[in-house]
């Protein structure tokens, strides 16, 4: 066991990691693969932006580098324009120099694109964003209409507050799930509509405070209704006033918490150990992604 030389905490190197850095003739890392990955995202700026001025033009823009970046940034139009040409940095290389140190000279003297937003449709304010239209403070969005402060999601209509959604309509403050419609404050559903607050629900609608439901319909907290009773209870928990939908998110977390949750969010993953990942085989300590084979200490 290897000790981590920023945490101190004891970490395996196993034989498959020495040979894959072999293969690159890396030497064998000094810190435990969390560290190592809090160092590769150190540089990673999401969803913080900056209003500052572009170095070409010296128009006001709106950045994810603030005023004191190294390098220069351009807004988007500039970016891709034509005033500018990469070549025009290019240099020869000294081979008595550190690589590192040149290369780092070369990083701070490149113009930067103040947001990466390509097609964008009114949607000025977004990051890592593709084809959206009406958006807004949205990060990591593709193909999103309408959408306010989402971050790592595609195919969304009328939805705010929410993360890592997949083809959603009018949904507000969910996560981890696909194909909602008019649901709030859910997390891992798929396929239901009209829900508020529920966990782990598949192919539901009408649903309020439930658990690890699949094609229910009319469940408060997971007791059944009829339709009428349904209406009717919903009218007297009030959930159109913000304290009672405070008191039915505490319910919600109380009974959530009481409940047995799956160890991991794996889809057809095959000797892999991390979280929500689909079709993978061989992935140690791999999260949030998919088609994975031979991989390790990878997101």
């Amino acid at each position: 066991m290897a000790a981590c030389n920023k945490c101190n905490s004891e970490f395996e190197i196993r034989d498959e990691d020495r040979k894959f850095y072999e293969h690159f003739d890396a030497p064998d890392p000094v810190m435990c693969p969390t560290c190592r990955l809090q160092h590769r995202l150190c540089f990673r700026n999401e969803r913080t932006f900056y209003k500052r001025t572009s170095s070409l033009s010296g128009d006001p823009m709106i950045s994810i580098y603030d005023e004191n970046c190294k390098s220069p940034v351009y807004s988007r139009e500039e970016w891709w324009g034509d005033k500018w040409d990469g070549l025009d940095h290019g240099r020869d290389f000294d081979f008595d120099r550190s690589f590192f140190e040149q290369f780092q000279e070369l990083v701070n003297d490149v113009p930067r694109i103040g947001l990466f937003n390509v097609n964008p449709f009114n949607s000025d304010f977004c990051q890592q964003a593709y084809d959206n239209k009406n958006c807004y403070m949205c990060v990591v969005v593709e193909k999103c209409d309408d959408c306010m402060y989402v971050s790592h999601s595609n195919g969304l209509t009328d939805c705010f507050d929410s993360s890592f959604l997949h083809d959603c309509e009018l949904c507000y403050e969910c996560l981890d799930s696909n194909k909602l419609y008019g649901c709030v404050g859910c997390q891992s559903c798929q396929n239901s509509s009209d829900l508020i607050y529920c966990y782990d629900c598949i192919g539901c609608q009408n649903c309020v405070g439930c658990y690890g439901l699949r094609n229910k319909q009319y469940y408060i907290m997971n007791e059944k209704y009829s339709e009428e009773e349904y209406k009717k209870k919903i009218k007297v928990l009030e959930l159109n006033k913000y304290s009672k939908f405070l008191n039915c998110h505490a319910y919600f977390v109380k009974l959530s918490e009481e409940q047995p949750h799956r160890a991991d969010w794996n889809l057809n993953a095959d000797n892999c150990t991390g979280d929500y990942l689909i079709n993978c085989k061989n992935a140690r300590l791999c999260f949030d992604s998919f088609e994975l084979q031979d991989c390790a200490y990878s997101t």
